[in-house]
């Protein structure tokens, strides 16, 4: 992911990127999966923000620990799956042309 500069009212921030990754194993087909995501993989998420105005002069800097591991296990009892959410619509001609 990629941010350019950003010029804001009081100040500025730097550009910055950084490399994210992950990957999915079903363990048990569509029950019990394992997931392993990484953050910021090469460490290069710092940025600088920097802001001014007439009686201030502020300058930060940003940096997580890098990277940032992360390990999931999801299961879904009964092969679940969430139905669409239907919406219904409602509509009623002569009350609009009543109103108008």
């Amino acid at each position: 992911m990629y941010n350019g500069p950003e010029i804001m009212a009081q100040g500025e921030r730097n550009s910055f990127f950084i490399v994210n990754g992950g990957i999915r194993q079903d363990i048990i087909p569509r029950s019990l999966n394992l997931t392993l995501q990484v953050r910021d993989i090469f460490g290069t998420g710092k940025f600088e923000n920097t802001s001014e105005g007439r009686d201030f002069y502020i300058h930060q800097e940003h940096k997580r620990k890098s990277p940032t591991i992360m390990l999931g296990l999801s299961y879904n009892f009964n092969n679940y799956r969430a139905e669409p959410k239907k919406y219904e619509v409602e509509e009623n001609f002569e009350d609009m042309e009543n109103n108008f």
